[in-house]
């Protein structure tokens, strides 16, 4: 088939890693289809309305990204304008008819696919991973019609959890759903030898990787947690914060709970390769997060051998559906994060990495992903 991909969020140079997971999804169905993705990302660095494209060829598929200035953030109607343009702008790029149009995040790549399905008289899909469902009422007035209209008029929904679909359905936005989760590179996110070479032999070795968001990540919670381990037990534990967010704020987190910088690493910006390394390297993943969709690093974790510390939060249960995958928390409760992590380093808990591996790559592997997505397609084809 002929697939047009219309992707709210796209690794831009703005934003290098912003919907990562979406092009991982592209990749993976550029192995069996033709395949067409426009984005558009605004740029603080352009003049106002001024517009950048940059068409190429990528890992199979075509893609179409247009970078555009805006105005200031206060004009709305005028900044909605504006993206509107710039979408216009890509789509005229295009000289093939899709077959099908699939919208990545309702908002707006979803709302663009539905009026482009409308146009080219085609059916259209919307995935979505945004986080933006986690509560009733969520969505502005305007932002919900439109929102209901498209999932309304889309043949399937495809949230990546059973939770993130809950939270679509609660916010009002009816429509066909069926599952399909983030995918994750086996073959990259795989385990090794968990040696004690390294500047920490002797360490049980913790690690977090987040874009640090303090509204949904908790990292100050997973910094008190081993603040406290690390008064209790001096060397006996590392933790390694890594990701794409704001670093200098978790530093300054990590002085206000008085750990020393040498107590602990905080990196990043970091590579799919970087980050699949200090997965291999390290003995536990914390992820202390007040909400997840569905939580990828989750994932790269356990596809990595490592064990896994959670919470009961958003799609998390779906992922750590067992207790010989991980242990889940309630979000926030620092006391049992902090006993949990005694219990595993020192062997009271433990866990086998070819299991862990296993149950990712059964369900979450780009084999088992591409199976879901393409009886979604077929199906979509089959229909009168």
């Amino acid at each position: 088939m002929n697939i047009l991909h219309i992707a709210g969020w796209w690794p831009s140079r703005v934003h290098p890693t912003h919907g990562n997971f979406v092009q991982k999804h592209v990749r993976l169905v550029a192995r069996d289809h033709t395949v067409t993705v426009v984005a558009v990302q605004e740029d603080p660095g352009l003049p106002c309305g001024e517009r950048e494209l940059h068409a190429t060829t990528e890992e199979g598929y075509q893609l179409v990204q247009v970078y555009y200035g805006r105005p200031d953030r206060s004009h709305r109607i005028r900044n909605l304008l504006y993206r509107a343009i710039a979408y216009r702008f890509a789509l005229a790029q295009l000289t093939v008819r899709p077959d099908l149009i699939h919208g990545h995040i309702t908002l707006d790549g979803g709302i663009v696919a539905a009026l482009l399905a409308k146009w080219y008289g085609v059916p259209h899909v919307i995935s979505e991973h945004s986080s933006a469902y986690r509560s009733p009422e969520a969505l502005s007035t305007m932002r919900s019609l439109l929102c209901r209209w498209a999932c309304r008029r889309a043949m399937m929904v495809l949230p990546v959890s059973v939770a993130l679909s809950r939270g679509m359905v609660a916010n009002g936005l009816e429509g066909n759903y069926a599952v399909v989760p983030n995918v994750v590179d086996t073959d990259l996110f795989r385990p090794t030898p968990r040696g004690k070479a390294g500047p920490f032999p002797e360490a049980f070795r913790l690690l977090h990787v987040s874009n640090f968001d303090a509204r949904y990540k908790n990292v100050e919670g997973i910094l008190d947690a081993y603040a406290r381990l690390y008064r209790e037990e001096p060397g006996a534990y590392h933790l390694t914060i890594a990701g794409d967010g704001d670093v200098e704020s978790v530093k300054q987190l990590a002085a206000a709970a008085a750990l020393a910088e040498d107590s602990l690493t905080i990196s990043g910006p970091h590579t799919q390769q970087e980050v699949a390394h200090l997965m291999q390297g390290a003995d536990l993943f914390v992820l202390f997060s007040n909400y997840e969709t569905q939580g990828i690093v989750l994932l790269e974790a356990l596809s990595s051998g490592l064990p896994v510390v959670a919470t009961w939060v958003g799609g998390i249960p779906e992922i750590v559906h067992d207790c010989s995958l991980g242990v889940l928390l309630e979000s926030g409760d620092t006391d049992a994060l902090v006993d949990t992590i005694r219990l595993i380093a020192t062997g009271q808990r433990t866990f086998d990495s070819g299991v862990l591996r296993n149950s990712s790559v059964r369900r979450y592997g780009e084999d088992a992903v591409m199976a879901k997505i393409n009886q979604v397609y077929e199906r979509i084809r089959l229909e009168p």
